[in-house]
């Protein structure tokens, strides 16, 4: 167990403000209203609740002739939709559209159908865009944005021509009446932290009980939840990892940020969320960046910034976790994989 978390947490750092940029990742213009996604590393995290307000249908006009996009709510951890163009009073032709999580982040995907339903791509194949930024009323894609604006929605795509030029096309929508996503309770949306409260009190592997490998306390209020981890008993301040987990208001997500700072990683950033799960696992995904190319794992995947996610199962004063890192398209055991831990102190 130590080996492969003392090996985490010599990973991670860089300055705290780079941490909280969060729409700061590598990107460039790709036409006056879209990005392009410079490296796939730099994908900003995101979950389905950021991209809720889709829910719903929506009505307007673009290719020459009317659109119609409609969206159902998150089920089984991605959103799914159809689009359709009418011209001349006939279909044109359709989408099948997908959103589903992609390391942490999202990616939406397209698959077209002609009028009669035969498939523009081959069988297997859909066009994919990754997530280069988002914000609270703005989803930009690869090539493609979706900004709202109260309930209209401007979708801007940029389609490359015969010259390798990008050319920008827009999608004027209306939001049709009645179609708008159930507002979540705002009761519910401020209690969900506490849902991270079996987390509570330090946490040692059973061999070795002086070693912290995770410290969670309440904040004053119950605002926040206060994280070192990584330190001998005793000695919270010489923590190898020292942060914050709360209540996002942008989004409602429970985020995580953190900075490294002692030991071989200092400086170091962590910057991710925690999930509550149903059946009372918690997971938490985030995102390391770190200072030096020396210190990132995996050198030969290019880039400063790795993913990692750790999923915990909890009974009574065990905790069972596995560790994962996004790799080669996939979530994979990071080290050994997996870990256990004894509450030591509630």
């Amino acid at each position: 167990m130590r080996p492969t978390m003392t090996r985490l947490l010599s990973h991670f750092a860089v300055p705290i403000l780079a941490l909280l940029a969060t729409s700061g990742f590598a990107q460039r213009p790709l036409t006056t209203n879209t990005l392009s996604l410079d490296s796939p590393s730099t994908t900003p995290r995101a979950t389905m609740d950021d991209v809720a307000w889709l829910v719903g249908r929506w009505r307007g006009t673009g290719f020459g002739g009317e659109v119609e996009e409609t969206w159902g709510p998150a089920l089984g951890g991605t959103m799914i939709g159809t689009f359709r163009l009418v011209r001349g009073g006939k279909p044109d032709f359709y989408e099948l559209l997908v959103l589903e999580p992609a390391g942490g982040s999202l990616t939406y995907k397209v698959k077209h159908f002609h009028a009669d339903l035969r498939g523009w791509e081959a069988k297997d194949a859909c066009v994919s865009f990754p997530l280069v930024r988002i914000r609270k009323n703005e989803i930009c894609f690869h090539g493609l944005t979706l900004r709202r604006e109260g309930d209209a929605c401007v979708h801007y795509l940029a389609m490359r021509q015969k010259d390798g030029k990008q050319r920008e096309v827009s999608l004027r929508y209306v939001r049709a009446g009645g179609s708008a996503p159930p507002a979540e309770p705002a009761a519910a949306r401020a209690a969900s932290i506490e849902g991270l409260a079996p987390l509570l009190g330090t946490w040692s592997p059973e061999a070795d009980k002086e070693h912290i490998v995770h410290d969670y306390s309440w904040t004053v209020g119950r605002q926040a939840l206060r994280l070192r981890e990584g330190y001998r008993a005793g000695r919270p301040e010489a923590a190898q990892l020292d942060g914050l987990v709360f209540l996002d208001p942008a989004n409602g997500t429970i985020r995580f940020v953190a900075v490294a700072g002692h030991g071989k990683g200092q400086g170091r950033v962590f910057d991710g969320t925690y999930t509550v799960h149903g059946d009372g696992r918690i997971e938490r995904t985030y995102r390391v960046t770190y200072r030096t190319l020396a210190d990132v794992p995996g050198e030969q995947l290019g880039g400063m910034t790795r993913r990692y996610r750790e999923v915990y199962t909890l009974a009574g004063n065990r905790l069972s976790a596995t560790l994962e890192w996004w790799r080669d398209g996939r979530w994979q055991p990071f080290g050994r994989g997996t870990y256990a831990l004894e509450r030591r102190r509630s």
